[in-house]
């Protein structure tokens, strides 16, 4: 998923995989685990060709009076494609309702209008000019 081999991993830190907007932010998550917390976030990452969404669930866990961080990280962007395609089809339902009652809004004094133009072009009686003055 990170596009690097397990030789170049093991000489990288954990700031090295995140796109730096998300690297800013490991200190706080860092933090977080430390303070007992299993942290779940969703950031990209990036190993310089692709931005990739994932999901992180990481905490801390202890093994041999040593403390490691576990972290599970997971490809997210269909998930995310699927969320935005979601989006994207409630922006137009949301519309079509709207041009709907934009209609009605539109049509109800039309009928009124010309129920009344009908009614009174069969009742009224329009004489003719006959010319004269």
């Amino acid at each position: 998923m990170h596009g690097y081999s397990v030789e170049e991993l093991l000489t990288m830190n954990i700031g090295d995989l995140d796109s730096p907007g998300a690297a800013l932010g490991i200190p706080v998550r860092i933090d977080r685990m430390l303070k007992g917390e299993w942290v779940r976030t969703e950031i990209n990452i990036a190993d310089g060709r692709v931005r990739v969404p994932v999901e992180i669930s990481a905490g801390i866990f202890e093994a041999g009076g040593q403390k490691y961080i576990l972290a599970i990280d997971r490809n997210i962007a269909e998930r995310k494609q699927a969320e935005e395609s979601m989006q994207r089809a409630q922006q137009i339902r949301i519309a079509g309702e709207m041009a709907t009652g934009l209609a009605h809004e539109i049509k109800n004094p039309l009928a009124g209008i010309k129920a009344t133009i009908e009614m009174l072009s069969h009742e009224a009686y329009i004489p003719e000019e006959t010319g004269r003055s």
